[in-house]
């Protein structure tokens, strides 16, 4: 459950060695129950090798129960976030079937070492009026949270439940 502003994250262990020829994630089941902002990003055990999988920053509150595979035709982000003028998904609406995630986000995982633990990393930016930094401006995301509201003043601020990651899973083929 993610109930407060920041980054949230879950991991998965692979315990097979081996050199990834390619990788999908089947299962990613998550719930943006308020519309917040929230992006997605994948890490292997390298932690310097991380793909981005989608930017939920549109406000729609929905549900994805989707499979990520950088050679879907349809891109996640646009189910998501529909371009301008175009229909915004209705609440409680529910995502499946096989998407693209962001640009190359799985591909980047190619030839690297398996083994490990993986992270999905969920990103909550509190909205413009909770963010702040050196100039309090709060523009663009924040990879951590400045001190601008207490917690408490935050959670009073906030509904108690922003977002669900419910499970997630990867399919990993090996190089021979």
């Amino acid at each position: 459950y993610m109930t407060d502003y920041g980054v949230y994250t879950s991991t998965l262990t692979i315990a097979r060695p081996g050199t990834i020829r390619s990788i999908t994630m089947p299962n990613l089941n998550l719930a943006n129950t308020r519309g917040v902002a929230l992006t997605g990003s994948l890490l292997a055990p390298d932690p310097n090798v991380r793909g981005i999988l989608f930017d939920w920053s549109c406000g729609s509150q929905a549900r994805m129960n989707v499979t990520l595979d950088d050679t879907a035709r349809r891109a996640i982000n646009s189910a998501l976030c529909p371009a301008a003028g175009g229909p915004t998904p209705v609440p409680g609406t529910v995502f499946s079937g096989t998407y693209a995630p962001g640009p190359n986000a799985l591909g980047i995982f190619t030839g690297a070492e398996a083994q490990g633990t993986w992270q999905l990393q969920l990103l909550l930016p509190p909205p413009i009026g909770l963010r702040g930094g050196p100039d309090q401006a709060g523009a663009g995301p924040l990879p951590t949270l400045w001190p601008v509201h207490s917690l408490a003043q935050r959670r009073a601020l906030q509904p108690a439940l922003l977002a669900q990651l419910t499970s997630w899973s990867l399919n990993i083929c090996y190089v021979p």
